[in-house]
């Protein structure tokens, strides 16, 4: 009952990991839930951070299933109880949560003893509403925007969604204020490179800004209700290095 334990993440992968680096160690994986089917146990299903995997031979090994639509990043899985090749996955709007944000915190309050009541101001239900969101437009490969949120690490989310940005396929850069900088298209935080600024999907299924160990809020420069550009520089896809100018 728990004395001993097996090594069964092989197949799985941080996708944003490179494999030199532990991207595809079996000791370095995020699986966020594990189902069995009842009728063939040899027969599981992950949900993992970076996709949907499976397992037919009781974790022995595993294979990601790929091509999911609308996204293999999720949460909740449910399997079929006589039909182990069937399964039920509900995906998530961007490959990051308010894990370390909300959660976290409110459970660590919660094992600590703290009462559910003083975790926050209780709200009526009946007096929830709809939110709404103020619209960013486009004029040909720039997108206009602004910043709804700064969250407590300096990400800024902005009032757009991926699909603002269709046909910009190449590489990108951001004007706010009287700065411009290239941006880096990311799917994690993980993923941002050192210097630069990423975009990202996040939990709400909106846009948002991020750098690595630092708030993006600060090296922008700019805060809630601020206005942003992104513009399609033209460009491939590259490797950039930013570089701030001043004076010796």
């Amino acid at each position: 009952g728990g004395k001993s334990w097996n090594q069964c993440a092989h197949g799985m992968a941080f996708d944003f990991v490179p494999a030199d680096q532990g991207g595809a160690d079996p000791d370095g994986q995020d699986p966020h839930r594990l189902v069995r089917c009842p009728a063939s146990p040899e027969n599981l299903w992950v949900q993992h951070h970076c996709g949907i995997f499976r397992s037919t031979d009781d974790s022995t090994s595993w294979q990601e299933i790929p091509g999911v639509e609308p996204s293999g990043f999720g949460f909740a899985v449910a399997v079929h109880p006589t039909e182990p090749g069937t399964a039920w996955f509900v995906p998530a709007p961007g490959p990051t949560f308010d894990g370390r944000d909300v959660f976290a915190p409110v459970a660590a309050h919660i094992c600590a003893g703290v009462p559910l009541s003083e975790l926050g101001t209780e709200i009526e239900v009946a007096t929830l509403m709809p939110g709404v969101l103020p619209v960013g437009g486009r004029e040909g490969d720039t997108v206009t925007g602004e910043v709804l949120w700064v969250d407590h690490f300096g990400n800024l989310q902005l009032n757009l969604d991926p699909d603002d940005l269709d046909g910009m396929d190449g590489a990108l850069q951001i004007r706010a204020g009287d700065m411009t900088r290239p941006l880096e298209r990311v799917s994690a935080y993980g993923q941002i490179s050192a210097g630069a600024i990423g975009l990202l999907t996040d939990s709400y299924g909106l846009l948002s800004l991020a750098v690595q160990r630092g708030s993006a809020a600060d090296e922008l420069r700019i805060g809630e209700s601020d206005q942003v550009h992104i513009a399609a520089t033209g460009e491939p896809v590259g490797v950039t290095t930013p570089v701030e100018l001043g004076r010796r």
